[in-house]
């Protein structure tokens, strides 16, 4: 697998043609989703749209237009392959955050 690749012209970023805060979150979204497939692909790795991120994808051929979050799971065995290989498949401008990296503040 090739290591952090450059996405920003196979897969560039559109939040600037959001005509709403909300839709250009769903454009950011929406590139990260994109990369997370081409990176799945290319690693071998399962996953599948879930929740209101499936329900868009089949009502609104795309997102539920007030949705402003992305869905997706994969089986345990492929989430921690791609947490091996995150780092060093990530383009520059995308870091994984998990409970590892990012934990809960005492008392939350």
């Amino acid at each position: 697998m090739n290591s952090a690749r450059d996405f920003d012209e196979a897969i560039p970023d559109l939040r600037p043609q959001g005509d709403t805060p909300l839709r250009s979150c769903q454009l950011v979204m929406l590139r990260l989703l994109k990369i997370f497939d081409a990176i799945c692909n290319e690693a071998g790795l399962q996953y599948w749209l879930d929740g209101g991120t499936l329900l868009g994808a089949m009502r609104h051929s795309g997102f539920i237009p007030w949705d402003d979050d992305v869905d997706v799971k994969m089986p345990i065995d492929d989430y921690h392959r791609f947490l091996a290989l995150a780092s060093d498949v990530l383009p520059y401008d995308i870091f994984l955050q998990t409970r590892e990296t990012d934990p809960a503040p005492p008392g939350s």
